[in-house]
């Protein structure tokens, strides 16, 4: 088993076990990771790795949205 199939298992299990409020901040983790590489891709006029990233990081934000509780968070 290759050190990248291992990872992508372990997150995988991770993810699987998580409580909502951890999968809260991996999902948000993500989102950061995300940006971080639009912005590299930007640096290095890498326009599909842009792409991918940016529409990764719209998703994240869009299912960070999705677990608000707007009638519990008043305010």
């Amino acid at each position: 088993m290759s050190y990248a199939s291992q990872t992508s298992s372990y997150r995988e299990m991770e993810i699987h076990s998580a409580s909502p409020e951890r999968l809260l901040v991996i999902v948000f983790e993500q989102l950061v990771v995300n940006l971080e590489r639009a912005r590299l891709a930007m640096e290095r006029h890498d326009i599909e790795l842009r792409v991918v990233s940016l529409t990764r990081a719209r998703n994240l934000v869009a299912e960070l949205l999705a677990t608000l509780d707007f009638e519990q968070g008043g305010a």
